[in-house]
């Protein structure tokens, strides 16, 4: 595992422990949808190796194609924006396969990075939304509002 990945798989971790401490059903269901995207691509790879970025790759199609209905349910039920920003990252990431669909010529690491980097920042997005909702909540008990969600 890189460095970069180690991070990642750290700062997740820590994105699903805040969520289920201090989240709502919203930043659980978020953290939920990232746990299952790193173990589904994990096992996919410890079975058929890593990806070559050389072509379409099918599986990180359908995985992110998946991911973003997922994300995209989630922006519309939750009472959340953080959500928003959420799924338009992992629109990102579904909208690199497509460029490689359409046959848009770009050399494999700019594939691989498309693909990628959006995950780093849902990770942000996530510990941002539920950083937010913990603040709201502190701010609503000290000035007793009763309205909690």
């Amino acid at each position: 595992m890189t460095f970069l990945a180690g991070l990642q798989v750290l700062f997740l971790l820590i994105a699903l422990l805040y969520a289920w401490w201090k989240g709502g059903w919203p930043e659980r269901v978020g953290a939920l949808i990232l746990i299952a995207m790193l173990v589904i691509d994990r096992a996919w790879h410890a079975i058929f190796g890593m990806s070559s970025f050389l072509g379409l790759d099918q599986f990180h199609l359908a995985l992110d194609g998946v991911a973003f209905l997922a994300c995209f349910a989630l922006a519309l039920v939750a009472n959340r924006n953080w959500p928003l920003c959420f799924a338009a990252l992992q629109l990102l990431s579904t909208t690199g396969h497509v460029l490689m669909v359409i046959k848009v010529m770009m050399p494999p690491p700019v594939y691989g990075m498309l693909i990628v980097a959006p995950s780093y920042g849902m990770i942000a997005t996530l510990l941002t939304g539920i950083a937010c909702r913990h603040w709201r909540l502190r701010k609503e008990r000290s000035t007793g509002s009763s309205d909690v969600g």
